[in-house]
């Protein structure tokens, strides 16, 4: 399926280009401007002003490959079609090679129906050497005042050392990945530490929780029925499949959990692993009533690590008892079907659609709610819980 987040016909666009090797970053800011400046002007009508900057947001993306580089520059390119921003890819070339700066920059802009400009601004920069430690010196002085700036690291983030804590320092909202981690309950753990501790200054995003959003959409529906609603009091047991293999895959399950144990309001007594490819874990409710949940990991692997392959929940109350299964098709990953059967009526079976997310379209679900999401960070607690319980 096409990502519903497209890159606009070339027709449309008007782009200005500089590269440069061994550059300093002052020269990198002049031919920036002389860029925007000439693409403003050639914008403008005959008898008109030059279109001003409209960016949204400054969106800083540091990664560790030539590769990674490239493919979150495409992501960049097909956001910029609906979010005007100015960009700034950055690759640590490594402490050890000598210190030099290469850059490349591209301004784009493209004419929406109504006659309006909406702006690309993108610079790479491919930095080596002590200088890599220090990327807010390069940052700063590249990003556009008065909006927000994002800072997704693509690949797992190094929190222990300085060029993170350094990047920290100018962005509002700290974006990563949790299915790509290297070592994925290590650095889990340390992403919700982080969390906990800055969470009253910056924003904190996982473009796995955007990954996960229908799966909670489907659960939250269920209970949508008025007729329904008392059974939110009356879970029972909770299991979780996830693709992957071992404990890496039970970080994604953690954070479904998370989400459903911090909005009931669930306590966590105790976690632990049965085998390699599966952990229990008992929550108490607010009345007291003892909650067994289950994780385990499918060992399917056509998914990112710690995606839902099968959730079930049970529930009883005021005498209405349910079992409510959402499981995803054995050999499509496009869609999973759901079955809710209540005692006493027919079974209700649904299809439920998982659409391919490209990383543009969870970007761009992840910096709309990434500065206020409140039930995410409740979530990563919970979850943080649960994945350090279990060791």
């Amino acid at each position: 399926m096409a990502s519903s987040v497209a890159r606009l016909h070339s027709d449309r666009v008007r782009e200005r280009r500089w590269t440069g090797k061994g550059v300093t970053l002052g020269e990198v800011l002049s031919h920036l401007a002389e860029l925007h400046h000439d693409i403003s002007h050639t914008e403008a009508e005959d008898q008109g002003h030059p279109h001003p900057r409209n960016s949204v947001m400054n969106l800083v993306v540091c990664v560790g490959s030539q590769a990674r580089a490239e493919e979150t520059q495409e992501v960049v390119e097909r956001m910029a079609a609906s979010h005007p921003l100015r960009a700034v890819v950055i690759r640590r070339a490594g402490e050890k090679e000598r210190p030099t700066l290469d850059a490349e920059i591209v301004t784009e802009a493209h004419q929406l129906v109504r006659g309006e400009t909406i702006q690309r601004e993108q610079i790479y920069l491919s930095v080596s050497g002590a200088a890599a430690d220090h990327l807010a010196s390069f940052v700063e002085p590249l990003l556009v005042a008065d909006v927000p700036t994002y800072l997704w690291w693509a690949g797992t983030p190094p929190l222990g050392e300085r060029g993170l804590r350094d990047a920290l320092a100018i962005c509002d909202v700290l974006i990563v990945d949790s299915a790509g981690f290297e070592k994925p309950v290590t650095a889990f753990l340390e992403f919700a530490g982080l969390a906990d501790r800055l969470g009253g200054r910056i924003g904190f995003a996982d473009l796995h929780w955007s990954r996960q959003r229908p799966w909670r959409e489907s659960l939250s529906q269920f209970f949508s029925p008025s007729e329904r609603r008392g059974l939110l009091r009356g879970i029972e047991r909770f299991d979780i499949d996830c693709a992957g293999e071992g404990q890496a895959a039970w970080v994604g399950g953690s954070l479904l959990t998370g989400w459903i144990a911090g909005a009931l309001g669930w306590r966590l007594l105790r976690a632990a692993a049965v085998t390699d490819e599966h952990a229990d874990a008992i929550y108490q409710a607010p009345g007291g009533a003892l909650i067994p949940v289950a994780l385990r990991s499918s060992g399917r692997t056509t998914l990112p690590r710690g995606t839902a392959t099968r959730l079930r929940l049970e529930a009883e109350s005021g005498g209405l008892r349910c079992l409510d299964t959402i499981e995803l098709h054995p050999e499509r990953d496009d869609h999973a079907h759901m079955t809710i059967e209540l005692a006493g009526q027919p079974a209700i079976r649904q299809r439920l659609a998982l659409p391919p997310q490209d990383e543009s379209e969870l970007l761009v679900q992840a910096l709309a709610v990434a500065r206020r999401d409140r039930v995410f960070m409740r979530s990563l607690s919970a979850a943080a819980e649960l994945q350090d319980a279990l060791g």
